[in-house]
């Protein structure tokens, strides 16, 4: 399978593998990778394409930032286990994360 960046900067890196079958958000400076397949994998996807649309100045870096300390994706990374976003998500990014959902759906 082809492996794709489909979002990077200095500190982030976001891949597809499979064409979107898989995702990997990884936290450069330390190298720690989150996995995503499955129905996280359509969940990751459908949390980067809204914060896409509802950041549209936002950097590479500034997305996977938001992914990996607002959503709590880099817990996973540390805990090596995949669960829904929204397990992740303090309160208040949850009205974000929320809102966001709103604006995809």
């Amino acid at each position: 399978m082809k492996t794709v960046t489909i979002g990077e900067g200095r500190e982030f890196k976001i891949e597809s593998t499979g064409n979107g079958t898989f995702y990997t958000l990884t936290h450069k400076p330390t190298g720690k990778s989150t996995f995503f397949q499955g129905d996280d994998a359509a969940e990751f996807r459908a949390m980067l394409d809204s914060a896409e649309r509802a950041f549209p100045t936002y950097s590479q870096d500034q997305i996977g930032a938001f992914l990996w300390c607002d959503c709590e994706y880099g817990s996973v990374a540390q805990h090596r286990t995949v669960r829904p976003w929204g397990e992740y998500c303090d309160v208040a990014s949850r009205r974000v994360i929320g809102s966001l959902r709103d604006f995809v759906l």
